[in-house]
C-alpha cells in the first residue's frame, strides 16, 4: 500500500498538475471563440449556399467558384482546429509530464480524507481523554483530602474515645469517693441519730417521770382540795399560788427540751460539716480542681467533637456532591460521546451512500447540457461524440441523434401522407364527380334508347320503384318529340345499325363503371389505412413531442450553465443548439409552415398538456412535504380551509354560519348595553 503510494505521489509530481492547468487554461476561451467563428462561418456559408441554390443556372456557373473556395476555407478552418484539439489532448496526454498511466487519486484522497477525520476523532478522544483525565486528578486530590480528613477524624474519634474512658474512670473514682464520703456522712448522721434518740429516750423519761411526779401531786393537790372544800374562801388563794408555780416548773422544763434538741441539732449539724472538712481534708484538695478542669476539658472536648462531627459532614456532603456531579458529568459526556459516534457513523454511511455523488453530478451536468442540433451542426454533434471519452456521453449522443432521426423520418412521413391523402381525397372527388357524370351520361343513353325503341321495349324496374335519376315518360316523350321528324325516320331506319354500336357502347361503359367501382373500394380502403396510419403517426408524434418537451427543459437549463468557461462542476459539457428550427414552446415545427401544420402543432400540444403533467408527481411530493413540516394545528387548519373552499356549498354553510355568529354577538352585546 505504502509503495502505490509513493508512487502515485511520484508520477502526479511529475505530472506537475498546476502548471498543466496553466497550460489548458487558455484553452476554453480559443475554443468558445473557434466555436463562435466557426458557427458564424458555417451560417454564413448556409446562407450563401441558400442564395445559390435560389440563383438560375447562368449566375450559378459565376458564384460557383466562391462558394467552392468558402467550403475550401471552412474545411480547413475546420482542420486547423481537429489538428489543435488533437495536439493539445496529445500534449496532455502522451507528454513526458502527461497523464497516460497516472493512478486514480480519488482511493488516495479517500484514505486522506479517512485519515483527516480519523485525526480529528482522536484529537476530540484525545481533548475529551485530558478534560476526563484533570477531571480524575481533581477527584484525586479531593479523594485525598478527604482521605486526611478521615484520618484526622480517626485520630479525634480516637483520642475521645481515650477521654471518654478517662473520664468515665475519672467519674467512676469520683463516684466512688462521694459513696464513701456520704457513706460516712450516713454513718455519722445515724450515729448522732440514734445517739439523739437515746438522749430523748432518756428526756423523754426523766420528763414522763417528772409529769408523773407532777400528776401525783397534782392528785394531792386535788384529795387536797376535796378535804379543804369547805375551806374555799380562804385556801382559793393558796392552791391557785400552787397550780401556778406546777405551770411555771412545766414551761421551764419543755423550754428547756426544747435547747437541748436545738443543740442536737446544731451540734450534728456541726459534726456533718466537721466530718466534710475531715473527708477533704482527707482527700485533698487536689481532686476538686481535677474534677472541675476534668468538667472543663470534657465540655471542649464535646465542642470540639460537635465541630468537627458539623465538619465531617459538610465534607461528606461535598464529596457525594462532588461526586455526583462528577457522575453526571460522566454520564453526560459518555452520552455526548455516543451521540457523537453514532453521528459520527451516520455520516459515514452518509458518505458510502453518497459516493457516486460526483458521477450523478457529472451525468446530471451531461443530461443537462444536451440539446437537440438541427442539420448545420451535426458535424459539430459528431466531432463531440468522437472526442468524448465518456461512455455515457458517447451513448447520449448516439441516443439523441438517433431520436433526431426518427423525428426528422416520422416528419417527412407525416408530410407525405399528409401530402398523399389530400391528393387521395382529390382524385377521390374527382372520380366521383367522374362517376356521377358516367352515371348520368348512361342514364341518358339508356332513356334515349328507351325512347328510341319505343314503349314496348320498356321494363319496369324490379322493385316497382323509379330510379330517380331516369327521366319520366312524359319527358322522354317530350324529348322525342323535340326531334325533328326527319331525325325520327331516320333514326328508326338506322336502329338496326345503331342498336349494336349503342350496345357495345353500354357494355364499354359498364366495365369502366365496374372497374371505377373496384377502384373506388381500393382507394377507400387505402384511405382506411392512412387514417390508421395518421392516428398512429398522430400517436408517435405526440409521444415525440413530450420527450422534446422533457429534454428541452433540461436543454434550457444546460444552455444556461454552459456560458461559464469550464462548465459546471469542471465537467465537460456538450451544447447542441436547437434555436434555429424551434418555435417559442421549444418544439419541432413541420417543415411546411401552413395554418394547417400550425393547427397540428397546437393540436398536438393541446394533447400533450391534456395528459399527466411529468412535473405532477413532483408538485405533489413537494406539497406533502410542505405539509409534513406544518404543525398538527397547521395541518387542521389547512385542511379545514381547503374542506370550505373546495365545496361551493361549504363555502356558503361557512358564510351564514359566520353571520349568524356576528348577528349573535351584536345582539348580545345589544342586550347587554341595554340592560
Amino acid at each position: 500500500m505504502a509503495s502505490s503510494v509513493s508512487t502515485a505521489l511520484d508520477k502526479w509530481r511529475e505530472i506537475d498538475l498546476p502548471s498543466l492547468q496553466s497550460l489548458v487554461s487558455p484553452l476554453p476561451d480559443q475554443l468558445l471563440s473557434a466555436q463562435k467563428e466557426s458557427l458564424v462561418s458555417r451560417k454564413r456559408l448556409a446562407e450563401s449556399t441558400k442564395e445559390f441554390k435560389k440563383q438560375s443556372d447562368e449566375t450559378k456557373v459565376e458564384t460557383f467558384k466562391g462558394l467552392l473556395k468558402a467550403y475550401q476555407s471552412e474545411i480547413d478552418s475546420l482542420t486547423k482546429r481537429a489538428q489543435s484539439a488533437e495536439n493539445a489532448f496529445l500534449r496532455i496526454w502522451k507528454a513526458p509530464s502527461g497523464i497516460e498511466g497516472a493512478p486514480d487519486p480519488y482511493p488516495m484522497l479517500e484514505i486522506l480524507v479517512d485519515q483527516a477525520m480519523a485525526i480529528s476523532d482522536a484529537e476530540n478522544l484525545k481533548s475529551k481523554h485530558e478534560a476526563l483525565q484533570q477531571s480524575y486528578e481533581d477527584l484525586l486530590r479531593k479523594t485525598e483530602a478527604n482521605s486526611s480528613l478521615e484520618t484526622d477524624r480517626d485520630s479525634i474519634q480516637a483520642r475521645l474515645v481515650n477521654l471518654e474512658s478517662s473520664l468515665e474512670q475519672r467519674v467512676k473514682d469520683r463516684t466512688q469517693s462521694l459513696e464513701r464520703e456520704w457513706a460516712a456522712k450516713l454513718d455519722e448522721r445515724l450515729r448522732n441519730h440514734n445517739e439523739e434518740e437515746a438522749e430523748s429516750k432518756k428526756e423523754i423519761a426523766r420528763l414522763k417521770s417528772q409529769v408523773r411526779e407532777l400528776r401525783s401531786q397534782e392528785e394531792e393537790v386535788t384529795k387536797r382540795g376535796i378535804s379543804q372544800q369547805n375551806e374555799a374562801d380562804s385556801g382559793f388563794d393558796g392552791h391557785a399560788m400552787n397550780s401556778s408555780s406546777v405551770n411555771a416548773d412545766m414551761e421551764m422544763m419543755i423550754s428547756e427540751l426544747e435547747r437541748a434538741q436545738r443543740r442536737a441539732s446544731d451540734l450534728e449539724t456541726r459534726n456533718e460539716a466537721l466530718r466534710a472538712e475531715l473527708e477533704a481534708a482527707r482527700h485533698g484538695q487536689e481532686t476538686v480542681a481535677s474534677v472541675q478542669a476534668f468538667e472543663h476539658e470534657k465540655a471542649n472536648l464535646a465542642d470540639e467533637n460537635r465541630k468537627l462531627k458539623a465538619l465531617v459532614d459538610r465534607r461528606e456532603k461535598s464529596e457525594r456532591e462532588a461526586k455526583s456531579q462528577e457522575d453526571a458529568r460522566k454520564r453526560d459526556a459518555e452520552k455526548m460521546l455516543d451521540s457523537k459516534e453514532k453521528e459520527l457513523s451516520l455520516l459515514r454511511g452518509k458518505l458510502e451512500r453518497q459516493q457516486d455523488y460526483e458521477e450523478i453530478k457529472r451525468e446530471l451536468m451531461i443530461l443537462r447540457s444536451i440539446e437537440f442540433s438541427d442539420d448545420d451542426t451535426d458535424g459539430e454533434a459528431q466531432v463531440a461524440a468522437e472526442s468524448s471519452s465518456s461512455g455515457l456521453e458517447a451513448s447520449l449522443l448516439r441516443k439523441n441523434r438517433k431520436l433526431q432521426d426518427e423525428v426528422t423520418t416520422l416528419r417527412v412521413q407525416a408530410t407525405e401522407s399528409s401530402s398523399g391523402m389530400r391528393q387521395s381525397a382529390e382524385e377521390v372527388k374527382s372520380l366521383r364527380a367522374e362517376l356521377a357524370r358516367l352515371k348520368s351520361l348512361n342514364q341518358r343513353l339508356e332513356n334515349d334508347l328507351v325512347s328510341l325503341n319505343g314503349p314496348t321495349h320498356t321494363k319496369p324496374p324490379k322493385s316497382g320503384k323509379t330510379d330517380p335519376q331516369s327521366p319520366a315518360p312524359n319527358d322522354v316523350a317530350v324529348a322525342a318529340s323535340s326531334f325533328p321528324a326527319g331525325t325520327v325516320a331516320s333514326s328508326a331506319n338506322a336502329e338496326s345499325g345503331i342498336l349494336p354500336i349503342i350496345t357495345s357502347q353500354r357494355d364499354r361503359f359498364r366495365t369502366r363503371n365496374a372497374e371505377l367501382e373496384e377502384e373506388l373500394r381500393k382507394q377507400a380502403h387505402v384511405v382506411t389505412e392512412l387514417r390508421s396510419e395518421v392516428s398512429k403517426l398522430q400517436a408517435d408524434n405526440l409521444g415525440l413531442y413530450e420527450k422534446l418537451r422533457y429534454l428541452q427543459t433540461y436543454g434550457s437549463e444546460g444552455a444556461t450553465g454552459s456560458n461559464t468557461p469550464n462548465g459546471a462542476g469542471g465537467s465537460s459539457s456538450v451544447t447542441i443548439g436547437v434555436s434555429a428550427h424551434t418555435d417559442a414552446s421549444g418544439a419541432y415545427p413541420p417543415l411546411s409552415g401552413d395554418n394547417f401544420s400550425q393547427r397540428r402543432e397546437d393540436r398536438y400540444r393541446q394533447k400533450y398538456e391534456e395528459r399527466m403533467d411529468p412535473f405532477q408527481a413532483f408538485r405533489g411530493r413537494e406539497q406533502f412535504r410542505a405539509l409534513t413540516t406544518l404543525n398538527p394545528l397547521e395541518r387542521l387548519l389547512h385542511t379545514l380551509t381547503r374542506l370550505v373552499l373546495g365545496h361551493r356549498r361549504m363555502r356558503i354553510a361557512f358564510m351564514v354560519y359566520t353571520l349568524a355568529i356576528h348577528i349573535l354577538v351584536f345582539f348580545m352585546l345589544f342586550e347587554s348595553t341595554v340592560r
